[in-house]
C-alpha cells in the first residue's frame, strides 16, 4: 500500500464515492482522531469518568456517521449527526471543562476548519452557527457561571489546555495534507481529462485532415468527371457532324439516282463519288470503333518494334486509290530501315487519318508528300499537303472543338475526329502531334514517336 494509503482507502477514491462524500469523509476521520486523542489523554490524567466519558460518546457517533455515510450511502444522515455530534461535543466541553478559561473555545475555533468539509452550500451555515455557538456559550458562562465546572486543579488544566493544542495541531496538519492530497488527485484527474482532450483533438484533428484529403481527392475526382462528360458531350457533337453529313449526302445521291435524274455517264461517275464517299465514312466508322475501344480499355495500347515502311505499306497503297479519285498525288518518302516501338494497328490509324486529311483538302492535280526521319529523340513522320492552309484559329481550336475543313474551296469536312483520335493514340505512346501551315501553301503534319 501507498504511503498513507490505508487512509485513503477511508476516505474513498475518487470513482467510488462524490466529491462532496469524500470531503465529509476527510472532516469525520480528523475529528475521530482528535476525539480519540482528547478522551486517551483525559483518562491519563485521572479526569472523572463522567467527564472522559462523553469523549468517547462522541468518537462512537462519529464512528456511526462514518458508517452510515460511507458503508450505507446515507449521506446526507451521516452528515447532520456528524454536525449535531459536533455541536454537542462542543457544549459537553465547555460546560466541564472550565468554560471560557479552559481548552474548549481553541476547540471550537478548531471547528471552523470543518468549513473546508462541508458542502458550500451548507458551510455559510454551519460557520455562521459556530460564531452564534460561541457567543451564546460566553453570554450564559457570564450571566450563569455556576453551570461551569471549573478544574479540579491546574495541573489538569496545564495538561488539558495542552491537549487541546495538540488536537488542533492534529487537525490542522491533517486538514492540510488531506485537502493537499485531494487536490493532488484533482489536479492528477485534471491532467489525465486534459491528455484525453488532447488525444481526441489529435485524433480530430487527424480526422479532419482525412476529410479534407477525401474532399480534395473528391473535388479532383468531380473535375475529372465534368472533363470527361464535356469530352463525350464533344464526342458526340463530332460524331453527329461527322457521320450525319456524308451519311446524308449518301441518301441524297442515292434518290436521286433513283430517280433517273443522271444519264449513263453521270451515273456511273455518281456511282464513284458514292463509292468514295462510302470508303470515306467507313475509315470514319473505325476511328469511331478504334476511339471507343481505347475508352474502354483505359488507353492500353501493344507496343512492338516496327519497321515504318513495312508497316504502312498496305495503308499507304489503299490511300493511293482514294487519292487518284482526288487527282492527287501521293509521294512516299519513308526509309526502309527507320524503325520505332509502337502500336501497330495505331500506327496504321495515324497515318491514314494524317493522309486522307491531306488528301481531302487539297486542289486537284496536286500532291501529298509523306517522308520519315531518324533524330536523337525518335523517329519523326511528316504529312505535307498543298491544300490551302488553316488559319491561326483553326489551328488553336483543332483538339478542343470540331473543325470543319481545312479549305473554303473544298466541300468535305470532318478532319476533327481522325485528328482527336491520332492525338490521344500518340499520347498513350507519350508522342507528340504538330498541326502547321507551310510557307509554300498547304499543311504540314508532324508526328513525334520517342524512342
Amino acid at each position: 500500500m501507498s504511503r498513507l494509503g490505508w487512509l485513503v482507502s477511508l476516505i474513498g477514491t475518487s470513482d467510488e464515492f462524490t466529491y462532496d462524500r469524500r470531503i465529509l469523509h476527510m472532516g469525520i476521520v480528523l475529528c475521530s482522531v482528535a476525539t480519540f486523542v482528547a478522551f486517551v489523554v483525559n483518562l491519563l490524567l485521572g479526569y472523572s469518568a463522567w467527564h472522559t466519558s462523553w469523549f468517547l460518546g462522541m468518537w462512537v457517533l462519529m464512528v456511526v456517521a462514518y458508517y452510515l455515510s460511507r458503508f450505507k450511502g446515507h449521506y446526507k444522515a451521516g452528515k447532520r449527526l456528524f454536525v449535531v455530534n459536533v455541536f454537542i461535543g462542543l457544549f459537553i466541553s465547555w460546560i466541564f471543562f472550565n468554560g471560557h478559561d479552559g481548552g474548549t473555545p481553541v476547540y471550537i475555533m478548531s471547528a471552523s476548519l470543518l468549513v473546508w468539509f462541508i458542502n458550500r452550500k451548507h458551510a455559510f451555515w454551519f460557520g455562521l452557527g459556530l460564531v452564534a455557538f460561541y457567543c451564546t456559550l460566553s453570554i450564559t458562562e457570564y450571566r450563569f457561571p455556576f453551570l461551569v465546572d471549573p478544574y479540579p486543579s491546574s495541573e489538569v488544566r496545564f495538561w488539558d489546555i495542552t491537549t487541546a493544542h495538540v488536537v488542533i495541531l492534529i487537525l490542522l496538519v491533517g486538514a492540510n495534507w488531506m485537502i493537499r492530497m485531494q487536490n493532488d488527485r484533482t489536479s492528477e484527474k485534471s491532467q489525465k481529462r486534459l491528455q484525453e482532450i488532447e488525444e481526441h483533438m489529435a485524433m480530430q484533428l487527424m480526422l479532419q485532415q482525412e476529410l479534407e484529403r477525401a474532399n480534395r481527392s473528391l473535388e479532383q475526382r468531380n473535375k475529372e468527371l465534368i472533363v470527361a462528360n464535356e469530352q463525350k458531350m464533344r464526342f458526340l457533337s463530332i460524331v453527329s457532324h461527322d457521320i450525319r453529313s456524308p451519311l446524308g449526302g449518301l441518301q441524297n445521291s442515292l434518290r436521286l439516282i433513283e430517280s433517273g435524274a443522271f444519264s449513263g455517264e453521270e451515273r456511273e461517275e455518281m456511282m464513284k463519288l458514292l463509292d468514295r464517299d462510302v470508303s470515306l465514312t467507313l475509315g470514319m466508322l473505325d476511328n469511331l470503333l478504334r476511339w471507343a475501344k481505347m475508352e474502354m480499355n483505359g488507353g492500353e495500347i501493344k507496343r512492338e518494334s516496327l519497321s515504318v515502311a513495312e508497316t504502312l505499306e498496305d495503308t499507304l497503297s489503299l490511300m493511293e486509290t482514294y487519292a487518284k479519285s482526288k487527282q492527287v498525288d501521293i509521294e512516299v518518302h519513308i526509309h526502309e530501315d527507320h524503325t520505332l516501338c509502337a502500336d501497330k494497328e495505331a500506327l496504321k490509324l495515324i497515318i491514314r487519318n494524317l493522309a486522307l486529311n491531306a488528301v481531302k483538302f487539297s486542289e486537284p492535280n496536286s500532291k501529298v508528300q509523306i517522308t520519315s526521319e531518324e533524330t536523337d529523340e525518335g523517329v519523326v513522320l511528316r504529312v505535307l499537303d498543298t491544300g490551302a492552309g488553316m488559319s491561326e484559329e483553326q489551328i488553336a481550336s483543332l483538339f478542343t472543338v470540331s473543325s470543319p475543313g481545312q479549305g473554303a474551296k473544298s466541300a468535305d469536312e470532318g478532319a476533327g475526329l481522325g485528328l482527336r483520335l491520332c492525338k490521344a493514340i500518340l499520347d498513350t505512346h507519350h508522342g507528340e502531334l504538330l498541326i502547321a501551315n507551310r510557307a509554300q501553301g498547304g499543311v504540314e503534319a508532324t508526328v513525334r514517336f520517342p524512342r
